[in-house]
């Protein structure tokens, strides 16, 4: 009951901001970034608790998987469609 509560409350204050900030780049741009900081962040996490080298080894692996290659894009495809819904936004206000 409260989760709904939590992310309506944080998706109301922070979204609209969020949105309009992302909005100021093009959308290939916010895609690319995204796509590769969730990449980045598995590696330093897994590097941080595995170790470089078994690192490389378990990242390449779980990005060869179908769930661990579209996770990542998904989540970057939601913050470029975000970007595209800010720039609409900041069109219209315009």
């Amino acid at each position: 009951m409260f989760d709904g509560f939590w992310s309506g409350v944080f998706g109301g204050l922070f979204g609209p901001a969020i949105s309009r900030w992302l909005g100021r780049y093009t959308f290939w741009k916010v895609f690319v970034i995204s796509l590769t900081g969730i990449y980045a962040l598995m590696f330093l996490i897994a590097s941080f608790k595995l170790g470089v080298a078994h690192a490389i080894k378990t990242i390449s692996a779980i990005i060869l998987t179908i769930p661990g290659f579209f996770a990542p894009v998904g989540i970057a495809a939601a913050l470029a469609f975000c970007a595209f819904l800010g720039a609409t936004s900041a069109k219209e206000k315009e």
